[in-house]
């Protein structure tokens, strides 16, 4: 997967899936999809499904946490403030990587995970 088709990745269940088998460790296998509507749309998840990462705040802390725990520093920022809707950048930095990997997005949460899923997937981490 490309840094633009992460970035692109709308936030929701594909996100959430993808955040959790490449950054949390999840056997994403062994989650039951059920499909409504289009054949090819992911709608919801049952028995073990991932956590809502891109959504919500809670669920994308463990994100940070995981990351954190994995020897990845973070750092937050407003880069516009005062615009509407605000604009919130996620930056993740490992010992031993030189380049960053960051995010800019109108959440926290899915400014989280998709730099850390552009850090874990590019880093090679």
């Amino acid at each position: 997967m490309t840094r633009d088709e992460i970035l692109n990745m709308p936030e929701g269940r594909e996100l959430d899936a993808l955040v959790a088998e490449k950054v949390m460790g999840c056997d994403t296998k062994q989650f039951i999809w059920k499909r409504y509507g289009k054949p090819d749309a992911i709608q919801d998840c049952e028995y073990g499904g991932p956590c809502n990462y891109s959504t919500d705040i809670a669920a994308a802390w463990q994100v940070v946490e995981k990351m954190e725990h994995d020897d990845w520093w973070w750092e937050a920022a407003n880069v516009v403030p005062n615009s509407d809707p605000i604009v919130y950048e996620f930056k993740w930095t490992h010992r031993g990587v030189i380049k960053a990997f960051y995010a800019c997005e109108d959440t926290i949460p899915l400014a989280i995970c998709r730099a850390a899923l552009l850090a874990v997937m590019e880093s090679g981490e």
